[in-house]
């Protein structure tokens, strides 16, 4: 297992956590994720290691590579159809949303951090 996928692992459980102590939507187990979308959130995790240091930035970049990979706008997450509802201009992000990125990015930097 690589340092990003392990990164990308224990980012998308605190995800996980997060939504369950907002009484969001239930995340799927990452044992339950099909590989093209585990291989996605690793290329997410490797993104926000490699981001210059701010939410925002990393955004930036999560965003030009969903969208270049093909990723629309959509009001669920949907790996198979490559949906996203956080596929928006950084500004128009809600609190919820803001909150979760920045968890992703913060968890990743940690992770990566504690092992340097």
């Amino acid at each position: 297992m690589t340092t990003f996928n392990t990164a990308a692992r224990i980012a998308w459980l605190a995800l996980s956590e997060h939504a369950a102590a907002l009484a969001e939507d239930a995340l799927p187990a990452w044992e339950n994720l099909d590989a093209e979308a585990r291989a996605r959130l690793v290329a997410d995790a490797e993104v926000a290691i490699g981001a210059t240091s701010t939410m925002g930035e990393y955004f930036g970049q999560w965003l030009a590579s969903r969208v270049s990979d093909g990723w629309t706008h959509g009001a669920s997450l949907d790996f198979a159809a490559k949906t996203s509802p956080m596929l928006v201009d950084a500004s128009s992000l809600s609190d919820a949303q803001v909150s979760r990125v920045t968890l992703w990015h913060s968890v990743c930097r940690a992770y990566w951090r504690a092992l340097s």
